[in-house]
């Protein structure tokens, strides 16, 4: 059985000020919580539910200057001794089919989310990517015609974001390099790669140093990590 690795790094400079990258008052962005996102009346978890926005759905801000203290999600609860994974937002007011109410930010992108497919499946990083961001420059190198190695790029929206791909004896490695997103959009991309309808099969070990260490079926090894850059990276690994 041969040793099968396969690495995606999503760099990705984060913002203190919102969860989400570079949204104001105006801009139309982009629901990405895969179960809905819920709108209440008021920024307040006890307001009443005015309405469930689907995944995908399009919502306008409205007032993004709310004087409020940032509200911790725990989204994992980490194995003994170690931290919970916990994402910071905010209460954002938006529009959505003429109804006004109040959302968490950290579910929010101004990056458009993955296409389901017709087999209710998330498409491809690679489709993804170039969807949203265009056809890319594509450059191949080979690296050692013996085991199969070699080296290809495609790069995407004048250098804004970078797929990287190696292979190597049957062992490969993915790279994506993206600018301005933040820790809470990393996680949303890293949920829909390795989604599953009930979250049984994604479980967190918990953080060593900066890094945030994910257990997933599909795969070795996986988390989120932030560099000594501050900028973040999505990982995954396995054999076969």
């Amino acid at each position: 059985m041969k040793l099968l690795h396969c690495t995606v790094f999503l760099f990705l400079v984060y913002f203190n000020v919102k969860a989400v990258s570079n949204y104001k008052k105006g801009d139309k962005i982009y629901a990405w919580n895969i179960a809905g996102l819920q709108m209440r009346n008021t920024p307040s978890i006890k307001s009443p539910l005015l309405k469930n926005i689907e995944y995908g759905s399009v919502v306008e801000i409205i007032d993004d200057q709310l004087n409020q203290k940032p509200l911790l999600n725990k989204i994992f609860k980490a194995q003994k001794g170690k931290e919970d994974f916990i994402l910071k937002g905010f209460w954002v007011k938006v529009r959505y089919k003429n109804i006004e109410g109040y959302v968490f930010d950290y579910y929010l992108s101004t990056l458009q989310p993955f296409k389901i497919t017709q087999n209710h499946k998330f498409e491809d990083l690679k489709s993804y990517l170039q969807r949203v961001f265009g056809n890319p420059i594509f450059t191949h190198k080979e690296t050692n015609k013996k085991y199969g190695g070699y080296e290809n790029y495609y790069t995407y929206n004048k250098n804004k974001v970078t797929l990287k791909e190696t292979s190597f004896d049957g062992c490969f490695d993915t790279v994506v390099q993206m600018d301005n997103i933040s820790l809470e959009e990393s996680y949303l991309i890293f949920k829909t790669i390795f989604y599953s309808s009930d979250d049984s099969d994604a479980k967190f070990i918990g953080k060593q140093g900066k890094d945030f260490q994910f257990q997933v079926s599909r795969v070795e090894s996986c988390g989120i990590s932030k560099t000594k850059n501050g900028l973040f990276e999505i990982y995954y690994g396995g054999c076969s």
